[in-house]
């Protein structure tokens, strides 16, 4: 009889089966079933350099756009199209912000957390360019 882990074991034998081997097939089915799934939640995140470089960009085209709207914010307080675009552009971003912070602080950065920053840069960039262009008619 193979070797199971004691809590498998013990848990196994509690459960009464007609016969050994569909003890061992419903363990195999179970052991799959959960490996399958953990693998298949958490997609492969884009290359390390390529991710660090796109969010490191993004960042700073965020950082220009709102240094330029703080610098002309006495021009620009009448338009409302511009501070909403700006709101929903923090808004947005708001997962990247964080991002920087903890890579700056050197705080360990948890995979989950990188792909929710992942999934987000692109609605975040799309935000960015919108204000870029509002801003552009100021110039």
């Amino acid at each position: 009889m193979a070797m199971l882990h004691p809590e498998i074991q013990a848990t196994l034998n509690r459960i009464h089966y007609p016969n050994e081997s569909m003890r061992y097939k419903i363990v195999f089915v179970v052991a799959f079933s959960v490996v399958y799934t953990a693998c298949s939640q958490i997609s492969p995140l884009i290359n390390r350099s390529d991710f660090s470089s796109y969010a490191e960009d993004v960042f700073r085209r965020q950082n220009s756009a709102t240094s330029l709207i703080m610098m002309a914010a006495a021009d620009l307080e009448d338009d409302e199209a511009l501070l909403k675009a700006e709101l929903n552009m923090h808004d947005s971003c708001r997962l990247l912000n964080e991002y920087s912070e903890k890579e700056a602080r050197g705080q360990t950065i948890s995979v989950l957390f990188k792909k929710r920053v992942q999934n987000s840069i692109a609605d975040c960039e799309t935000r960015v360019i919108a204000v870029e262009q509002l801003l552009q008619n100021f110039q």
